[in-house]
């Protein structure tokens, strides 16, 4: 089924990869102490806004991590780099292992399972929940996109275009799968259209199906969000801060679109209309990058360069959470907050 929707999706069209079906697995149970074997227990703590609530050795109470399991061999592919994350139809939580060549799953409790990718430098990055219970992703290195089924079965394609680099994915209403191709400043589907860009060099990185049912994204180069009507009409309006780069973007419950700053330092808000709000963060050159809506109502993004986590709420009061490594992407859980470390080769939560 998984190679069929694939194909139907390229017209035809794409290069199924040798060896595509791929269910080998590999899997352990982590600690926030690093241990094997043992799952974390969550601290408890709170925060007050614009606070940083901080553990010893710098990582915040509320926070656990659990490590990926042991690599074997010395090859560039034996570093996991987890990056991307989403909650799964499952329950369970599955990231990107962007230099590992992996697709990873985390349960609530802590166990982590990985599935080889056929091509292990394809560079998995973005990921998220499709149709029939599949997880799709991205292949930055690839210029492709897969999907993974909840048992471990993989296909990869290969997107026409050359150097698009895609990178954000969303599961859209209709069952399409839509993604950003950085490389080539286009928004495309799997059913293959893809939808220039006005603004060229423009970089589209962050994406999400809007309340109005448009398809948004940020451009990171180009300095505007936009959005793409299902007539393929494209909208772009400029972020008020100049050279913000604008890089993930998620709706809130309030109904408008929130995104992250990572140059401009801030997390930004835009109406359906275009009309914007910008909250700074308290933290210098925290480079927001990722960012979640919160079970709580606020939004959750990750720092990148201030090695924390932190919440907005509607109305912009920002509290952080201090961490003792680097995040990247982020997912809400029903009382929980998870969340990649590349740097440290983790994936961590912190409870709401």
């Amino acid at each position: 089924m998984l190679a069929v929707l694939l194909l139907l999706g390229a017209c035809g069209r794409s290069e199924m990869r040798a060896g595509a079906f791929e269910a080998g697995a590999n899997s352990s149970t982590g600690g926030s102490s690093g241990e094997t074997g043992r799952a974390g227990t969550p601290g408890t703590g709170g925060g007050g806004a614009t606070s940083d609530q901080t553990a010893a050795g710098g990582r915040d109470p509320r926070v656990t991590e659990y490590p990926m399991p042991p690599a074997a061999g010395t090859s560039p592919y034996s570093i996991s780099d987890p990056y991307g994350i989403t909650g799964g139809p499952d329950g369970n939580f599955w990231f990107t292992e962007r230099l590992g060549g992996k697709i990873g799953r985390i349960t609530l409790s802590g166990t982590i399972t990985e599935f080889r990718l056929p091509n292990p430098g394809c560079q998995p990055v973005g990921i998220a929940v499709g149709t029939y219970n599949f997880l799709w992703f991205t292949e930055e290195a690839a210029n492709g996109i897969g999907a993974i089924d909840l048992d471990g079965r993989i296909v990869e394609t290969t997107i026409l275009a050359p150097d698009s680099s895609p990178l954000g994915i969303v599961g859209g209403s209709s069952g399409d799968i839509w993604f950003t191709e950085q490389g080539n400043s286009k928004i495309a589907t799997s059913a293959w259209e893809e939808f220039p860009l006005p603004t060229t060099k423009s970089r589209p990185t962050g994406i999400v199906i809007g309340p109005d049912d448009n398809v948004w994204f940020t451009e990171f180069d180009g300095n505007k969000i936009g959005y793409l009507t299902t007539t393929g009409a494209v909208t772009e309006f400029s972020v008020p801060t100049t050279s913000s780069q604008p890089m993930n973007i998620v709706v809130g419950r309030d109904g408008n679109l929130w995104f992250t700053e990572y140059a401009g330092n801030k997390i930004g808000r835009v109406s359906p209309s275009g009309q914007f709000t910008e909250f700074a963060l308290p933290t210098s050159n925290a480079c927001p990058k990722a960012i979640a809506l919160g079970q709580d109502g606020n939004l959750w993004f990750t720092e990148w360069g201030g090695r924390k986590i932190a919440r907005i709420t509607p109305n912009g009061t920002v509290t952080e959470f201090s961490l003792d490594a680097v995040p990247e992407g982020i997912a809400s859980g029903s009382d929980a907050v998870w969340f990649t470390e590349p740097d440290a080769g983790k994936i961590g939560r912190i409870s709401l």
